[in-house]
């Protein structure tokens, strides 16, 4: 295992009603990406979209690889196919650990993003079934987060195993994506994993000043 790698993987929703804050989302995930790029610390991206499919769109990409979004790669439109989007990013992931010998990353947090509840998955019908990924890969270490935009994430989350969780304005996608830049960045940079929602909570509670005052803190860490 190489402790000073870590890997963030984003799942990220474009089903069609993702479409009203299109913009809004591009923007948010490219300052996400912007403001990883700039932390002290290896790190490699993996993402996945999903609408009526799963699409794998990075695997492990250096994270100053990674291009920004744009109206032509973030197009919005079909239904939901959220266990099969978890279902299989966790399932490539966890293979692709299987075949890196002492460079899996130390730690690894998995961010999944939706606006809607699940109503297309073909391969994971079961969330039951997708609970107990996500389960078994908490118990491994992943930092596995599930933000729900204007749905209860507490139910849906629960639902499917998720024991971190965060329910937030859809509206405002664009300063969300930077409370969730954040909480990344710190926990990029902790010695210990996080134990709870408290963390988490805090994060999005903070003001755009405070969250911009501790991301600089974080780009400057040595």
């Amino acid at each position: 295992m190489n402790k000073d790698l870590t890997e963030i993987i984003f799942v990220l929703d474009k089903s069609g009603s993702m479409g009203v804050i299109r913009e809004d989302t591009i923007g948010g995930f490219n300052t996400f990406i912007q403001d990883q790029k700039e932390l002290p610390g290896d790190c490699i991206f993996t993402m996945a979209t999903f609408n009526t499919r799963y699409d794998k769109d990075l695997e492990g990409a250096l994270m100053e690889s990674v291009n920004k979004l744009d109206n032509a790669t973030y197009r919005p439109g079909g239904g939901t196919a959220l266990l099969d989007a978890v279902g299989k990013t966790i399932n490539d992931v966890v293979a692709r650990h299987s075949t890196l010998g002492d460079e899996v990353p130390g730690k690894v947090i998995l961010v999944v993003l939706t606006d809607g509840e699940e109503n297309s998955s073909t391969e994971f019908s079961d969330k039951s079934d997708v609970a107990k990924m996500v389960k078994t890969q908490e118990d491994a270490g992943w930092e596995i987060i599930f933000l729900g935009a204007d749905i209860d994430a507490w139910g849906d989350g629960r639902s499917m195993g998720f024991s971190k969780m965060k329910s937030m304005d859809k509206m405002d996608m664009k300063r969300n994506m930077s409370k969730m830049s954040n909480y990344t960045a710190s926990y990029r940079g902790a010695e210990m994993a996080y134990v709870g929602n408290s963390h988490l909570d805090k994060t999005f509670d903070m003001s755009d000043d405070e969250l911009a005052k501790e991301m600089e803190e974080l780009k400057n860490k040595k």
